[in-house]
């Protein structure tokens, strides 16, 4: 299935909306889009956090399985709240 679905966005240059747990340690659900016409990951975070480094390494060694060229990183225009 992940062949699949990476062979989508890539080839066939598909677009994906997905959300994704931060784990444990930071108990929050970001926003992704995975953008294979336009080479692109857009990243949402609802508390204005930028994407960790981790979780772009690990979708760029995924999205290079299925296409030699790296994606860029943007930006996921999203409501920001941050509990005070």
């Amino acid at each position: 299935m992940d062949s699949d679905l990476g062979n989508e966005i890539a080839q066939s240059k598909q677009c994906i909306l997905t959300q994704h747990h931060l784990g444990k340690d930071q108990l929050h659900w970001v926003s992704l889009i995975v953008d294979g016409k336009h080479d692109t990951v857009h990243y949402g975070d609802s508390f204005g956090d930028d994407m960790p480094s981790d979780l772009w390494d690990a979708c760029q060694w995924w999205l290079t399985q299925h296409k030699k060229s790296l994606f860029t990183l943007e930006t996921l225009p999203i409501g920001v709240s941050r509990a005070e």
